[in-house]
């Protein structure tokens, strides 16, 4: 009887010893277990690695993913731009070089085959080019002197062109000498005798009426101080015409309106001597001077611009009814 009172005694106290070191274990990991959390080192490990793993995971496929899409869709757009890009400069420079091989062939076509491009009135061509033409006009609106300072023939006294528009007032106006209505050269203090050379000391050019007639002298002086004349008859009065000359080393054209009138031959070169135009009013007026450093082609001079004046751009009146005849005294 006392032997099992004593067992059980034993295994009450095995039994208490068990409850009160289970309750120490469980007190024991009680102080380093989180606030508010009912599960076990292991559940809590698990669930903050897992939580963590988690984000971290989520927010770094998550930033890559974002990244990447931006990333490829502005490469998309820089390759769509670039694409874009090298196709348009690629259509200039065809344009380009397509321009370019179209220029040589026109140019060679122009300069070795047949003129295309038509640089100055008068020249052989197909398409005019404005801007071209080389010649310098004087007497728009009046006439006076030019100085030889100022022509585009100043040190040239052959190798030249040049127009006029004259429209001859008072033809009835007779003189013992020839009638001058511009020259290039000196004249004499006092006329005498009936050629040029009686007004005139030295001369490159000289045109003039006749003393009584209405026929026109166009003249120059050659070396030998002969003169060179080409003698245009009855020309119009009270009328604009256009006289065109060019002068050469070894001869001369005569043109009215444009149409080949004389040409002569010179027994000598021109005289070397340059000098200021100078106009003589009172007989005619002279309008539309033009000069050209170069002698100019048929051609050239019938379609040269500006066009023959009008009579009415002359604003000139009737013809006098009477006239006195000059005197060389």
């Amino acid at each position: 009887m006392a032997t099992s009172t004593a067992s059980s005694n034993t295994s009450e106290t095995v039994l208490n010893a068990i409850k009160r070191i289970a309750s120490q274990e469980q007190g024991a990991s009680s102080w380093w277990k989180p606030k508010g959390e009912n599960s076990s080192l292991s559940s809590w490990f698990g669930k903050k690695n897992t939580s963590h793993s988690s984000t971290n995971t989520t927010g770094l496929f998550g930033r890559l993913f974002s990244t990447g899409t931006a990333a490829a869709a502005a490469t998309a757009a820089n390759a769509t731009d670039n694409v874009n890009g090298f196709r348009v400069s690629h259509m200039v420079a065809y344009v380009f070089a397509i321009l370019c091989v179209l220029l040589i062939i026109i140019l060679f076509v122009h300069f070795f085959i047949t003129p295309i491009f038509r640089l100055r009135p008068g020249t052989p061509g197909l398409v005019s080019i404005p801007g071209w033409d080389d010649g310098t006009l004087y007497w728009s609106s009046s006439s006076s002197v030019l100085p030889n300072e100022s022509l585009p023939i100043r040190n040239q006294s052959y190798g030249y062109s040049f127009q006029v528009d004259i429209m001859i007032e008072n033809p009835l106006a007779f003189s013992k000498t020839p009638r001058l209505l511009f020259h290039r050269g000196v004249a004499k203090e006092t006329p005498s005798g009936e050629t040029l050379l009686g007004v005139l000391e030295r001369y490159n050019l000289a045109v003039a009426l006749t003393p009584d007639t209405n026929d026109l002298l166009v003249s120059v002086l050659n070396q030998r101080h002969g003169m060179e004349i080409s003698l245009l008859p009855n020309v119009p009065v009270q009328t604009p015409f256009r006289l065109s000359g060019v002068i050469m080393e070894q001869g001369m054209e005569v043109y009215l309106n444009g149409q080949l009138m004389k040409t002569r031959r010179f027994e000598a070169p021109p005289l070397d001597m340059t000098g200021d135009i100078v106009p003589q009013p009172g007989l005619a007026t002279l309008r539309q001077l033009k000069l050209w450093g170069r002698m100019l082609s048929a051609s050239e001079i019938r379609e040269s611009t500006p066009a023959l004046l009008t009579a009415k751009d002359f604003n000139l009146g009737p013809i006098p009814s009477s006239t006195s005849c000059a005197s060389s005294s």
